[in-house]
Formats: structure tokens, sequence, C-alpha cells
């Protein structure tokens, strides 16, 4: 039996961060409903916006809120919203556009975190992170895993490598596309 995917029935909009339809790809309402409370979480600290306080001429970025502390060096912040996928690094290349997904690193695992796939109406938060080579400057946060403790699950993160002032734009290396070890 063959799956085939269906199109979200909301189209994506510019900026949108968005977690995929229960079902869709083998996510649970019940997953669904704890990654929404983690989402929350994590816009309190981090805002998608468009125009002068992000360097992407054409497009969005991501910021740390204006309302809240800087942003540590050191500091670790989940992004629920990317999804690992356990197929093959190579399926991603093939089937998702470049910068959709980010390639696991070893360890035995085969697979890959998603950041973006429109067909289930998924957009992360991280996809909107920007390249720091764009604005010719050094990553100020790179993609990270970290395992829980007690279920030994991993989670995609986000580790601020610079102090991040209130309004701030992140930035990460593209050219890195492998990520660093699990904590």
């Amino acid at each position: 039996q063959t799956y085939t995917p269906r199109v979200a029935e909301i189209p994506l909009r510019p900026g949108d961060v968005r977690l995929p339809e229960a079902g869709s790809d083998g996510t649970s309402k019940i997953q669904l409903k704890e990654l929404e409370q983690d989402m929350l979480d994590l816009h309190r600290r981090l805002l998608v916006v468009s125009g002068s306080q992000q360097s992407d001429p054409c497009g969005f970025g991501v910021i740390a809120s204006p309302h809240r502390p800087k942003l540590r060096a050191g500091e670790i912040l989940r992004d629920p919203s990317v999804l690992y996928v356990s197929r093959p690094a190579a399926y991603a290349a093939v089937h998702l556009p470049q910068f959709h997904a980010v390639e696991v690193d070893g360890k035995g695992r085969i697979g890959y975190w998603r950041l973006r796939e429109d067909a289930f109406g998924h957009c992360s938060l991280t996809f909107y992170i920007n390249d720091s080579s764009m604005s010719g400057t050094t990553p100020n946060c790179f993609y990270h895993t970290k395992r829980d403790r007690f279920s030994m699950e991993e989670y995609f993160c986000i580790k601020i490598s610079a102090d991040i002032e209130p309004g701030g734009e992140l930035l990460a290396a593209y050219d890195v596309c492998k990520l660093s070890s699990v904590d």
C-alpha cells in the first residue's frame, strides 16, 4: 500500500511556523498538543520577522524577542517544530528543496531533521534562521541535538554561541550541514 501525502488544506503563508496536521506524517494528536505548548514557550523568546529587522532583503529572519532578556552564549533553545524523520538523508536531498532538512551526523542513526515540508503544511521556526555568510558576520547560533536524560529522546535545538541582545538576529552557518554531537 502506497501512502500519498495530501496537500495541507491551508497553504503555508510567508513567515508561517506551523506543525503538521495530526496523522499526516505519523504524528499523533497527543504529540502535537505537547509540541504546541513547547512552541508557545519558544515564541516567547524568538520571533519570525521580515523587513529591516533581519538580513534577508527578500524574506524573513529570526530575532530574539525585544521584550525578553538577551540570549546568552551557551543557552540551548529547543525547537519542537523541527521533526525527526527516520529515512536516509539521501531521501531528503532528492525530495525536499535545499535548506528544508538537516542531516543527522553519524552515531549509527539514519535520518534527518525536517525543517519544512509544504505537502504536510509544516514549517519550523528554525527554517527562517538566516545564513551568517549572507550578511558577512560570524554565526551566533548553530543547530544542536539534546537528549532527554529519562526518555533518551533527542530534540532539535538552537544553541546560542554568542550573546544576542533583544531584537538581535539569530544567524547560523549554512555550510555546516550536520548537527553537533548529542549532549
